[in-house]
């Protein structure tokens, strides 16, 4: 994660969704890599766990600034 902020910041691009979907994208190339064959070690486990936390906060993320470009509602006035 830290070569994540890094990159982007050399780059002039750190924002957090972006920080965010680069982390996860590392963590699932991560967890592809490490795939064990034939024994699997204790933090596996736990490693659904984190994939699992960091793509609810990602898509919470998401969500806030999706919320934030979305203009309010204009109320409609009643003629009557």
């Amino acid at each position: 994660m830290g070569t994540v902020a890094l990159t982007l910041w050399l780059f002039s691009s750190l924002r957090p969704e972006l920080f965010a979907l680069l982390s996860i994208l590392g963590l699932f190339c991560i967890a592809e890599l490490t795939a064990p064959r034939h024994l699997t070690p204790p933090w596996r486990n736990r490693l659904g766990r984190l994939v699992t936390i960091s793509v609810v906060g990602f898509f919470l993320l998401a969500l806030w600034r999706l919320l934030e470009v979305i203009p309010a509602p204009v109320p409609i006035p009643i003629v009557g």
